[in-house]
């Protein structure tokens, strides 16, 4: 998974629905294929550049966190089989630990990974 954000993930975002091609990750390479929208300048983009990099960590924990709570959704139903109502609260607990993550400041490492966060325990 890569830190980088590209032009086109920058001029999508800017004008959604518009028709462009790029050839290279430059402004150079950018051709306009209608006039429905106005072209976006270099200095724009640039600056939804710096903005989605920014965003990025927070949108990575996200995915991750979804994730973590789409598995552990079968152990909140209301008819699964736990051996004890502490267990089912352990569940419940680690849930709302998880939607509590993004009170954290997440990093990316070189490969896109989050780092600098403490996950919750997986109850056991």
């Amino acid at each position: 998974m890569s830190n980088e954000i590209s032009y086109a993930d920058c001029i999508a975002s800017l004008v959604p629905g518009a028709s462009w091609t790029i050839s290279a990750n430059d402004y150079l390479s950018l051709e306009w294929l209608n006039n429905d929208f106005t072209i976006p300048s270099e200095s724009e983009i640039l600056i939804k550049k710096n903005q989605l990099e920014s965003e990025l960590p927070l949108q990575r924990l996200r995915e991750q966190r979804g994730y973590l709570l789409i598995e552990s959704d079968v152990y909140v139903l209301s008819d699964f089989p736990h051996s004890s109502e502490s267990k089912r609260q352990e569940w419940l607990t680690y849930r709302q630990q998880l939607r509590d993550i993004t009170t954290q400041t997440p990093s990316l490492d070189d490969e896109g990974n989050v780092i600098n966060i403490t996950w919750p325990s997986i109850p056991g």
